[in-house]
């Protein structure tokens, strides 16, 4: 599976839903003042399957692959965004941006 967008690359199996956590932590600490620091993460989340040091090290390769930017793109972000809001609030598709297909 390729996270089109979001890293380059391509994931197979549980890895992609280990980058997938990986990029909700990287948004948390990003937009939260008082985020959950790592080593809460993996407590709950990847202590079965790796080390805090594995993570950390894991967490740098994903930013650096990023090209250590957490910013998407305004056309990237309106085709994931709008349909879901679109979705998830029932509103008509002809309310959506000229462009944007569910």
């Amino acid at each position: 599976l390729e996270l089109a967008g979001t890293v380059k690359g391509s994931f197979e199996g549980a890895e992609v839903g280990n980058v997938m956590v990986m990029l909700m932590f990287l948004a948390d600490a990003h937009l939260q003042d008082e985020a959950l620091p790592l080593k809460t993460w993996h407590t709950y989340l990847f202590s079965e399957s790796c080390s805090i040091g594995t993570l950390n090290l894991a967490i740098l390769q994903l930013l650096k692959r990023r090209n250590y930017s957490l910013r998407v793109e305004d056309s990237e972000l309106y085709d994931k965004y709008f349909p879901l809001i679109a979705v998830n609030h029932n509103f008509p598709l002809r309310c959506l941006p000229t462009g944007i297909q569910i």
